[in-house]
């Protein structure tokens, strides 16, 4: 005979715990699915160590830079300071966003050929050759067309020779060979490692720069280290440590250079504009000269006078003075000019002012529009950092206008003054002889000529100096230097991957009770119904479905036991025979299975008993006690047979007697419903102990509801893990309702395999006492199949 799965237990006084007990049973539930976390944290903890393997380890490298600051105390030597006549101050805001400008970062990309990457692959995983590549890839001309990386492989052949893989093509070419591809000429060079990978294949990837250097502007940082310091503090993060202390380190040098730039264009200006100057004067000076001396050759002239020496030295002296201020003034209007203009970024000639005052203006306002244009390069222009700056260039420019205003017109008085003093001197010059006049007029432009060039040869000098002594407003303070790996951290990727293997479990387990929509528990049958729990009964493997055998005294015949005794306490004994109908909700939930073994363990206590089957559209009665089907209920209903018809005795118990359901009718409950239906009963009362019905699924027709009448104890059969829940509102509903008399729940089919359940100990009395009794179990089997219900 097959072995069919059968689900029966004894009844289990149950008690509600408190919520002590509910986190026991938590707990209980977790440990019950052991395998599942072992699984779980074996796979993790393997995920975790193929990550930390495949993973490469990633660096943090950085390096500190001083930005000097004069109100800091880290400014220039005050020596280079009186050198200096193009001075300017720092604002180390602005550094730190020069310092990320993308500008910057983009000639060191082009520097260090960053945006080209070499791989060898190792024992694991492909890892970076930057520091031992055996070759070196030269782009011959800026990379262009590289919308998406191009990878090719170089395998060494030999010292002289590799072979290229593009794709599908394959070809042996020397080394430094000019090449050509889509991105422009290109030829491969050797290192000093070459003889270390012959025969071995290097991956060498071209990316374009825009991006690499994209990618590092946003990996970068640069913070002070604190607000009482300039020292400014770079950090990248970095795979390949090496790459990121030469990209560090070239960055600061960059940077630098690039301020010296800055600065040298202030100073380049001013040596240009004195160069044009003294170059025109020259021309002028000589023939000045030449006209003094060509005109006395001429005439005569060996001496004039000591009152036209007078008159020469006031007037050229004079005129020394005017030529001074009207050089100024032309420089301020340049000034004013370069103020003026939104747009414009050459510089301004300051040769010749004075005050300090308004070059220390003017070179702030130069560095600050420099500053503006390189930011240009790498941020947005709505970006707030352009608020601080341009709020510095509006006040600079405000304060510039107001101090050009005072000096212009300090100057534009001084002019004034110096031309009436021309004119005097000029009118006293008239009255010299004609001769000697023309000869101080002619010495007056010689002189006024000679002191001019002097002047500017004067501040070329002081611009030259001040242009070789041009020192950086930076200083290294660390180099760039990394320590041990930040990520993955070791401890870090196996503690996550531990508590993941925890977690995911509980998740599982969890997540599929709050998913469930059966009923699981007797906690959930009354946190919903008030119906009482009459029984609870287990699920176990069994070869039939009669469990309760002569002298049985396995687990099965206990649990029946216990069902029958706590029967007895449901109704008064009256004289009369008591009547039971079973029922349930759906199909499938071991009614009829119940209903046999229930009434076997009564008939076994000596009760005269006989079971109805009135379940008429699908009938399992009979196949249980192997009864050939024939007449039955449904036939004396209809009046074809009398009472003692249908009723068979069955063959497993003396006192037990089974009435089958008979003939299939067209209308069952209409049948149920005739007078003969409590003929029946009331007749099989006063001849039987015990009268058990089992009657079709309540929720899907209306024969139980009927029958109920008739009916002293009514038992509603719901199974482990295959009633729904929502039934659970439709059994109160009916105790409420007070619909059927005498309710009670039997809960039928529990795994007591499954967490939750805290029986298997006591159940193990059963086991052994069916092994006493010779009773037989596939300890194997059920062993490996309680393992897998671990999951």
């Amino acid at each position: 005979m097959n072995t069919e799965n059968i689900p029966y237990a004894p009844f289990v006084d149950y008690v509600r715990d408190s919520k002590p007990a509910n986190v026991r049973d938590m707990m209980g539930k977790l440990l019950f699915h052991w395998p599942l976390f072992v699984v779980s944290l074996l796979v993790c903890l393997c995920l975790a160590f193929a990550y930390l393997k495949l993973k490469a380890p990633g660096y943090t490298v950085k390096a500190r830079l001083l930005i000097k600051d004069e109100e800091k105390g880290t400014g220039t030597e005050p020596v280079l300071q009186e050198l200096n006549m193009f001075k300017s101050s720092t604002l180390v805001e602005n550094e730190l966003e020069l310092l990320k400008s993308r500008s910057i970062m983009y000639n060191v990309v082009r520097n260090l050929s960053l945006y080209i990457d070499y791989q060898e692959q190792g024992p694991v995983r492909k890892k970076s050759a930057y520091t031992t590549t055996p070759i070196e890839v030269k782009l011959l001309t800026p990379p262009r067309n590289i919308s998406e990386p191009r990878r090719f492989e170089i395998t060494i052949q030999d010292e002289k020779s590799f072979v290229l893989k593009d794709g599908d093509i394959e070809q042996t070419i020397p080394f430094n060979t000019r090449l050509r591809n889509n991105f422009g000429p290109w030829e491969v060079g050797t290192t000093a490692t070459l003889a270390d990978y012959i025969g071995k294949t290097i991956t060498v990837t071209i990316n374009n720069p825009n991006d690499v250097t994209d990618a590092y502007v946003e990996n970068l940082t640069a913070e002070l280290v604190n607000k009482d310091a300039t020292v400014v503090e770079l950090a990248i993060k970095e795979t390949v440590p090496e790459r990121g202390q030469d990209l560090l380190n070239d960055l600061i040098e960059e940077y630098s250079n690039a301020a010296l730039d800055d600065k040298n264009k202030i100073r380049k200006s001013t040596l240009d504009f004195i160069d044009t100057r003294l170059a025109s004067l020259t021309g002028e000076l000589t023939s000045a000269e030449k006209d003094v001396e060509g005109f006395k050759s001429s005439k005569g002239i060996m001496d004039i006078s000591s009152e036209s020496d007078f008159y020469l030295e006031n007037v050229k002296n004079n005129d020394m003075k005017l030529n001074e201020v009207n050089v100024q003034l032309e420089v301020v209007n340049g000034i004013e000019r370069f103020i003026n203009s939104s747009n414009s970024n050459n510089a301004p000639a300051t040769a010749g002012i004075t005050d300090p005052g308004l070059i220390a203006l003017v070179n702030q306002l130069i560095t600050l529009k420099l500053q503006r244009t390189q930011l240009m390069e790498s941020t947005p222009e709505g970006s707030p950092v352009f608020e601080s700056i341009d709020r510095q260039i509006d006040a600079t420019r405000q304060s510039l206008r107001s101090n050009i205003r005072g000096i212009k017109s300090s100057l534009i008085s001084a002019r004034n003054q110096l031309q009436n003093f021309n004119s005097k001197f000029e009118s006293s010059i008239r009255q010299l002889p004609g001769q000697e006049r023309q000869v101080v007029t002619m010495k007056r432009q010689q002189g006024v000529k000679e002191e001019l060039y002097i002047y500017l040869l004067q501040k070329r000098e002081e611009a030259a100096v001040s242009y070789a002594t041009t020192i950086a407003e930076s200083r290294m303070v660390d180099e760039a230097y990394f320590g041990r790996p930040d990520s993955p951290v070791r401890v870090i990727v196996l503690g996550v991957a531990g508590f993941m293997g925890l977690l995911l479990p509980m998740g599982i387990v969890f997540g599929r009770d709050l998913l469930n929509n059966k009923v699981e528990s007797t906690d959930e049958i009354q946190s919903h119904s008030q119906v009482p729990i009459l029984g609870e009964l287990a699920y176990q493997e069994s070869v039939t479905p009669l469990v309760m055998q002569e002298n049985a005294r396995s687990m099965v015949a206990e649990q029946f036991r216990s069902l029958r005794t706590n029967l007895y306490y449901l109704t008064e004994h009256t004289g009369r025979g008591r009547v039971t109908l079973l029922t349930s909700g759906m199909s499938g939930e071991g009614k009829s299975f119940v209903t046999s073994n229930l009434a076997t363990a009564l008939a076994a206590s000596g009760k005269r008993t006989i079971i109805l089957e009135l379940d008429m559209r699908n009938p399992m009665i009979f196949r249980y006690f192997n009864i050939a089907p024939g007449l039955g209920i449904s036939n004396y209903l209809s009046g074809e047979v009398n009472k003692e018809a249908i009723i068979q005795a069955s063959s497993v118990q003396e006192n037990l007697y089974v009435a089958g359901s008979g003939t299939m009718p067209t209308f069952p409950s209409e049948l149920l419903e005739k007078p003969r239906m409590k003929e029946l009963i009331d007749w099989l009362t006063l001849n039987f102990d015990e009268v058990l019905i089992d009657t079709p699924p309540i929720q899907l027709v209306t024969d139980a509801m009927i029958l109920s009448r008739l009916s002293d104890v009514n038992l509603y059969v719901i199974r482990h893990r295959y009633t729904y829940k929502s039934h659970l509102k439709y059994i109160n509903q009916l105790y409420t309702e007070k619909k059927m008399k005498n309710l009670n729940i039997i809960f039928n089919g529990v795994d007591t395999t499954k967490a939750g359940y805290g029986y298997n100990n006591g159940y193990k009395y059963y086991d052994k006492q069916d092994n006493k009794q010779g009773y037989t179990h596939n300890k194997k089997g059920s062993s490996f199949k309680d393992f897998l219900k671990r999951f």
